[in-house]
């Protein structure tokens, strides 16, 4: 049967970003998606220009209805909003998760968007770390040093604080870095793996890309992949679709790459 994924994140109605990409990417690597808002939002590639949060018990509804039906393989968890519905949503999985069995979540810790404005809260996230649901991290460094205040330049001191934020691994992104090459670092029970590729140079910032991220490793997961080789696997696809990116507006958005 077709493997079967979970986004609960915000949505963006440019499509380049949250849970239009989520599902975009779930798509092209052969995964069928679900999704659960957390907000809707105003925005494009360039500008986030509104943030709403869904109504109060809609996210504890969807994922109840969810979970009723066929449940997902794998979790991808983006934006979730203000405290209040990120609470919400991690009671709801955590039931759902009671009845039919954990799954492995995939955290993006999403705190404003590309273009500026707050999609996230530092106390929503940590909530979902500190429950101990989460299989991977994926920050990036401005988020890794907004959760732990580390600028992240000694592994040991990285794995260190990665185990004592809850999350059974962490992918540290450094993407936003400079440099000829983007090297992204995972630390997990095993040990520490590096994953560099040519950093793929475009004038302007590319909507998306944490989203479009965390979904292919959480799409891999779902077909069965360990988490090394998923997170290789996403990475070489995303500087793909990076590769590929199209012009919106002031900013980029990922191209259509199968």
């Amino acid at each position: 049967m077709t493997p079967i994924a979970l986004t609960i994140a915000a949505s963006d109605p440019s499509g380049g970003a949250g849970l239009q990409q989520d599902l975009r990417t779930f798509a092209v690597h052969g995964v069928f998606g679900m999704a659960v808002p957390t907000a809707l939002t105003a925005q494009h590639a360039s500008r986030l220009v509104r943030v709403d949060p869904v109504p109060p018990g809609s996210v504890a509804a969807a994922l109840t209805a969810i979970f009723e039906g066929r449940p997902p393989d794998v979790v991808k968890v983006g934006a979730l909003g203000p405290a209040d519905v990120a609470r919400e949503a991690l009671d709801a999985l955590r039931e759902a998760f009671a009845r039919v069995g954990a799954r492995p979540v995939v955290l993006d810790p999403v705190l404003s968007a590309t273009a500026g404005g707050t999609l996230g809260t530092l106390d929503g996230v940590r909530a979902w770390l500190e429950a101990g649901v989460v299989t991977l991290l994926t920050p990036n460094l401005a988020e890794w040093h907004a959760l732990t205040g580390d600028d992240a330049a000694e592994a040991r001191r990285v794995a260190e604080l990665a185990r004592g934020l809850g999350a059974r691994a962490v992918l540290l992104k450094g993407g936003h870095g400079g440099g000829p090459t983007a090297t992204d670092v995972l630390f997990h029970e095993d040990g520490t793996e590096e994953f560099t590729l040519p950093r793929v140079a475009l004038a302007g910032e590319v909507h998306g890309t944490g989203c479009a991220l965390a979904s292919a490793i959480a799409a891999r997961l779902a077909h069965g992949d360990g988490l090394p080789e998923a997170v290789g696997q996403a990475k070489r696809w995303l500087t793909d679709a990076l590769r590929a990116a199209e012009p919106h507006g002031a900013g980029w958005v990922l191209g259509p790459v199968s």
